[in-house]
Order: C-alpha cells, then structure tokens, then sequence
C-alpha cells in the first residue's frame, strides 16, 4: 500500500476510497486510445467512418458504399475544398465515384455565342455499381449521386447540362485465317477447226495461313442508346471501328 501512495498525488491522510479510485484510474489512462488513426481515414475501423466524414465535412455520403469508396471521399474532402468551384473540383468529385468526367465549358464549344456564359457540359460515365442492391450499373440512385456531387462542387453562377451513362471495357479475342489461291489457264489450241477454245481451268492451293489477335476496345452506352462495335477481319488485317451514343 505504501508504494502505491507514493506514486500517486495524493496526500497519506487520504481516505481508502480515494486511493483504490486513483488505482483504478491508472489502469484506464494506461488503455491506449488510438486517435492517430481514427483521423486517418485509411487507417480508420470502418465503423467510425461515418463519424470521421462528418468531422471533415463530407458533403454527400452514402452508407452503403464500398469502404475504399468511403475512404476515398474522405481523404479527398478536404483538398477538394480548398479548391471547390474550380473544374478540378467537379472532376475529382465525380471520380471519387468511379466516373469518367468529360468537362467543356462555353468558351470551349464551337460556337460559344450559342451558350450562357460560365455554363459547361459534363458527361459522366459510370464505371462502377455502387449500389448493392441495384441490378444494372447505372441505377437512378447513382445518378443522383452524381448530380449532387456536380451540386455541391460547381461556382453557383454556373449553369450546369450533366449526362451520365456507361462505360465498359472488354477484350475481344478475334481469330481470322485467309488462304491464298492460285488461278492457271491452259490454252490449248485445236487445229482441226483452226479454233483456240479454253479447255482446263485449274485451280490450286499454293498458301494458307491463320492468325490469331486479341483486341481491346472499349463499349460506351446510355440508358436509352446501345454502342456498336464494328470487326472487319482480312488476311493479316484487323480493323476496330467505335461509336458512342449518349443522351441529352
């Protein structure tokens, strides 16, 4: 008992009750209490993430979302911030869930006299489900998602046209095999009516060769429009043609 007062602050007229609540208190000031990693959002359980991004002041969050996809939004949240209504700021919100950005502004287009001042169109395609639930890639609840992240990032002067659609990319194994042909004529003149006249046409295989390639292409659709990918095969040729349909 003596060794323990000694190592507390408290005087030796204290009472028993005070001594064994100094003791107790030891034992908890000695739990380590991790708050290095609860700030990181990379090192953070993934159950105090949603206390981390209110802290940070995420401006949309989904509960069902990926933990990579939540770490993301968080870590990303403060920067973004610091440059928020910028197009740096629109596109890193919108990559952060898995889009594919297309930014032009008006001065950017053709014609810019026909647009507003400071409006821009943005083409979002989505390359991941977000949602565990939805069925197709693209579900209305991503839409909003990417809405209100175009929303919540954007100058407030600015007139935003957003369109989302789907983006995939897929490997095409391809096979083509070409054989080359000879075509001989045999003129064989026959004197008996002093009339030439064809008598054999042969033909004869002199070449035959396969070949094998792998092509990458990639199938941008929306929620209305399919894509159509085009393979014209020729000896020791393959040619890949892309089209993208979106919806305004």
């Amino acid at each position: 008992m003596q060794d323990e007062i000694f190592n507390t602050l408290l005087p030796h007229t204290s009472e028993p009750l005070e001594h064994g609540l100094a003791k107790a208190l030891c034992k908890v000031s000695k739990t380590p209490v991790p708050l290095g990693s609860l700030w990181d959002p990379w090192r953070c359980p993934e159950h105090f993430l949603p206390w981390l991004a209110d802290a940070l002041s995420v401006d949309f969050w989904d509960s069902t979302w990926p933990a990579e996809v939540k770490r993301k939004i968080i870590a990303n949240s403060v920067p973004d911030h610091r440059i928020k209504g910028t197009v740096s700021a629109i596109k890193s919100a919108l990559s952060t869930l898995a889009a594919k950005v297309e930014l032009k502004e008006w001065w950017q287009q053709d014609n810019p006299s026909d647009f507003a001042p400071h409006s821009a169109q943005i083409i979002a395609l989505a390359a991941q489900n977000l949602d565990p639930a939805g069925n197709t890639l693209l579900t209305p609840k991503l839409q909003a998602q990417l809405w209100q992240a175009v929303v919540m990032t954007k100058p407030c002067r600015s007139q935003i046209s957003l369109s989302v659609g789907v983006q995939q990319s897929a490997s095409l194994l391809v096979t083509s095999a070409s054989q080359s042909l000879s075509l001989q004529r045999s003129w064989m003149p026959q004197h008996a009516d002093n009339v030439e006249n064809m008598t054999a046409l042969v033909v004869a295989t002199t070449a035959a060769s396969h070949s094998m390639a792998k092509v990458s292409g990639k199938v941008s659709s929306d929620l209305t429009s399919a894509s159509s990918i085009f393979i014209q095969a020729a000896p020791f040729t393959i040619q890949m043609q892309r089209q993208q349909f979106y919806c305004y």
